[in-house]
């Protein structure tokens, strides 16, 4: 038998809420259904199986990378393309590179999930260091999303509220 993992409802709901996603959003790029979130969020839900628990972890971890100053990972820019994966819009803009990327790596980035969402932003990394613009600052750029009380918060409050 899996073991049972219990979730803090508060910090799965301001996790989502910090990175500007529904519930519908967030079950997308973890691989679970939205009634997996909503119960995770109530704290009536336990999950014995599944990957979501383990992408949500990483996903905590990824959020405290961000904070590092070392770190090659913006928290405005993760959230955008979060956004933007949880609506399966993220290779619109990897298309031009469809020469030099395999069919497998797409369709990674356009999975909706987050391994996608990094592999993109891996990628991204490669084209700024050879000097190229990378699709991910177009996205940036291009994309506006509604302000919310978390995504105003500094990065370090953020993480303080997620990891606490």
């Amino acid at each position: 038998m899996a073991k049972k993992q219990e979730k803090q409802p508060s910090q799965i709901r301001d996790l989502r809420k910090a990175l500007g996603l529904n519930q519908g959003e967030l079950a997308k790029l973890l691989g679970v259904s939205i009634i997996t979130i909503g119960k995770w969020e109530k704290g009536g839900g336990q999950v014995s199986r599944g990957s979501g628990p383990a992408v949500l972890k990483a996903l905590r971890g990824i959020l405290k990378q961000a904070s590092r100053p070392d770190s090659f990972i913006d928290l405005g820019r993760l959230r955008k393309y979060l956004k933007v994966a949880a609506k399966k819009d993220l290779l619109r803009y990897y298309t031009q590179f469809s020469d030099e990327l395999d069919g497998e790596y797409l369709e990674s980035i356009n999975s909706g999930l987050l391994v996608g969402v990094l592999m993109g932003m891996l990628y991204d990394l490669q084209l700024e260091k050879e000097g190229k613009i990378a699709p991910g600052k177009v996205m940036v750029e291009g994309e506006q999303t509604e302000e919310t009380r978390f995504e105003t918060m500094s990065t370090e409050d953020l993480l303080n509220q997620l990891t606490m």
